[in-house]
């Protein structure tokens, strides 16, 4: 019987950060993809972050992307799920984000990549949970 050699393939995995970027009207900041051979998720549309760099935290590493990216300095902890920036300022030159109103996610979701789509879909639903939830007056 012929002994099959087989071989071990290793991939570097790579860690990455992303952020949900809420700006003061309570829209999200989404990052359109390039459509480059070698890009993570082609043309799909994803969070800000990227992979982190040396021994920086996931929450440094949302820092930096956030203001490398949109050239704003977001502060604050994580204690949550999710990395979330609040009342960002969204103007200027931004061809390469999307920006969606929550109530319209749902027209852009098949555009989104599968763990962008899988997260803003979780924030939602925890969203609508809180607001059932919360007792009116």
């Amino acid at each position: 019987m012929e002994r099959r050699r087989t071989r071990s393939v290793r991939r570097d995995i790579r860690k990455v950060a992303r952020a949900i970027i809420i700006d003061a009207e309570g829209r999200f900041l989404l990052q359109q993809r390039d459509d480059i051979p070698d890009t993570l998720q082609p043309s799909k549309v994803c969070l800000l972050g990227r992979h982190r760099e040396g021994d920086e935290s996931f929450l440094q590493c949302v820092v930096r992307e956030i203001q490398e990216e949109i050239s704003y300095f977001v502060t604050g902890d994580c204690s949550g799920d999710f990395f979330i920036a609040r009342d960002v300022p969204v103007d200027g030159d931004r061809r390469l984000f999307l920006i969606v109103e929550q109530d319209k996610l749902a027209t852009v979701s098949h555009k989104c990549a599968p763990f962008t789509r899988f997260v803003m879909e979780a924030l939602v639903d925890k969203q609508t949970a809180c607001q059932r939830s919360t007792p009116t007056t």
